[in-house]
């Protein structure tokens, strides 16, 4: 466009296994407005990923991280029961997800010359076109990458952790979207969306 300046491509990368999760945009986090912008300087990327709402769930019935569920029931059963995270209530993990969401997306909090949203199965799928569109942001004179790609699990806890490979064989398959779900599940995952 005539007259739009690009913001100055972030260049560092400062978040790694060996952070432990202690920033301000961890996963599963949800930022308020009162928490107001992410905390970066202009040499910082952030990338923001998310899931598929009915795979986040699933992936998250196997282990429940910070969620505190009210439920007894476990796996997708106390999903959709009333929870807590992070001091706040939420009546179930659609509610959770959409928060998060809309707090990714909310560009007080998450101004988009700071930060990238990145669909997982993008990143899954179509790999190189993702890859090829976040090179955009490193030094022009990066010569190689911090550590090389794997494939390997990233996870050890919780079952069905899998490796790239594994990934992209359950998430080709629809069918797995839906597995597992009870019909009023399913129904109360598409008033995120009808698609669902």
């Amino acid at each position: 466009a005539i007259g739009f300046s690009a913001p100055r491509p972030p260049l560092k990368a400062c978040f790694g296994p060996e952070t432990s999760g202690q920033c301000g945009w961890w996963k599963h986090a949800v930022r308020l407005r009162q928490d107001g912008p992410i905390d970066t300087d202009d040499d910082t990327l952030v990338i923001l990923v998310t899931k598929d709402p009915l795979f986040w769930l699933k992936s998250m019935s196997k282990h429940y991280y910070e969620m505190q569920v009210t439920d007894k029931r476990a796996g997708l059963g106390g999903l959709f029961s009333e929870l807590w995270h992070e001091g706040r209530r939420y009546p179930d993990a659609v509610s959770l997800w959409c928060a998060t969401m809309e707090s990714y997306l909310d560009e007080e909090l998450f101004p988009s010359g700071r930060g990238v949203l990145l669909r997982y199965e993008d990143f899954l799928f179509r790999f190189w076109e993702v890859m090829v569109h976040l090179s955009a942001f490193l030094k022009p004179q990066t010569e190689k990458l911090k550590e090389p790609p794997n494939s390997c699990r990233q996870k050890r806890h919780g079952r069905q952790v899998r490796g790239r490979d594994e990934a992209l064989q359950f998430y080709a398959w629809e069918c797995n979207r839906h597995c597992d779900f009870k019909q009023w599940q399913l129904e109360r995952a598409r008033t995120i969306s009808p698609q669902l």
